[in-house]
């Protein structure tokens, strides 16, 4: 296969220890292109003598570097996405901390490659509720069959449960995104590579910055959540600690110019600390399904959800009085016997109907949930 060579020497760059995009976007602007700036490595790029940090790695280019994860991208199914190419972001340009390359494994939707994207990001603690996890669940699901992109990080908690339910929304929903901190043929955690499978089966993708084989470090998980960020239109914050990835998520949301909604959670609960710190700085509250898709920025794609938020036509008449008591935050037994004002062998009787029509879920709890 032959290679773009623009694409070609922008990886050889970004492969040089030390080079991150801030310098790779520099020697471009600088030399003209990235095939200029690989040129002119050997000679220790001497006009940029003034800024002897970028001149000292011009000895760390490595010339073959480049074709060789070329080759191995292909032979393992990636593919390479440079910023000169029509099919990437095109809102990227002016932010130079985001990669100039990625990675893509699976298929690239075209939904995040113009202003706005047709994306959403959904986001959390690993470490989320059963709750947390059905709204995200419910909401990446609601999204996926309106036609807009889920975005997430294939980690454990919310992430994992957006990447879910975005899948069953079955043939005609819209792919989710999963960005990964490692490479994109190392997705992890190990628990969630089934789920990374399923999600590339689907016509989803694997996308990723870092070089194939990398097993990511500490700081990796930072740049992982920045471009979460940035292939969205609108991120949420569905559980968050004060300190959490996901509340980081949220800054660089903001710096990117991206709107950032926020679950209301209970001020009392640390592990919704940055909920609580998020709403507080002006972050727009998100206080249900009903009507999400549009409040996320997409009107239009509300439309074809046909209130699959909502759910008014997923029930039989005869049971909507109980379909409209439930929600997706799991309920006991006696809060629905409340709501729906039947007794409880009525509630009792009709719940079974709905789990049978596979419309209920029911936890270990035996707390109910639409589904």
């Amino acid at each position: 296969m032959h290679h773009d060579r623009e694409r070609l020497a922008l990886l050889t760059l970004a492969l040089v220890p030390g080079v991150g995009p801030v310098a790779v976007r520099a020697l471009r602007a600088h030399f003209g292109s990235a095939q200029a700036a690989l040129a002119a490595a050997p000679s220790g790029w001497p006009s940029l003598s003034a800024r002897a940090g970028l001149a000292r790695l011009a000895a760390a280019v490595d010339a073959l570097a480049g074709a060789r994860e070329a080759e191995r991208a292909e032979r393992v199914g990636v593919r390479l996405i440079g910023d000169h190419e029509a099919c990437f972001p095109d809102h990227w340009g002016a932010f130079p901390d985001l990669p100039p390359l990625l990675y893509v494994r699976g298929a690239w939707p075209e939904h995040v490659t113009t202003w706005p994207p047709r994306a959403v990001a959904l986001v959390g603690s690993r470490r989320a509720d059963a709750a947390a996890c059905a709204f995200a669940f419910d909401l990446a699901a609601a999204l996926a069959r309106a036609g807009v992109v889920v975005v997430s990080g294939l980690a454990y908690g919310i992430d994992a449960a957006a990447h879910r339910g975005a899948l069953s929304a079955g043939p005609g929903a819209a792919p989710t995104i999963a960005v990964l901190a490692s490479g994109v043929d190392r997705p992890g955690p190990a628990g969630n590579v089934p789920l990374a499978r399923a999600l590339v089966r689907s016509g989803g993708a694997l996308v990723g910055e870092s070089a194939l084989g990398s097993v990511p470090g500490k700081g990796d998980f930072p740049r992982r959540n920045r471009l979460v960020a940035a292939l969205a239109r609108s991120v949420v914050i569905v559980a968050a600690g004060a300190s959490s990835g996901a509340h980081r998520t949220a800054g660089h949301a903001a710096a990117y110019g991206r709107d950032v909604f926020v679950v209301p959670a209970r001020p009392w609960d640390d592990a919704y600390a940055g909920n609580v710190a998020l709403l507080r700085d002006g972050a727009f509250p998100l206080c249900g399904l009903d009507g999400a898709v549009a409040a996320l920025g997409f009107p239009d794609a509300a439309a074809r959800d046909d209130g699959a938020v909502s759910g008014p036509a997923a029930a039989p008449p005869e049971l909507r009085w109980l379909w409209d008591a439930l929600t997706s935050v799991p309920t006991p037994l006696e809060t629905l016997v409340e709501r729906g004002g039947r007794g409880v062998g009525a509630t009792l009787a009709a719940l079974e109907g709905l789990v049978q029509q596979g419309l209920c879920a029911v936890d270990g709890a035996r707390r109910y949930r639409r589904r």
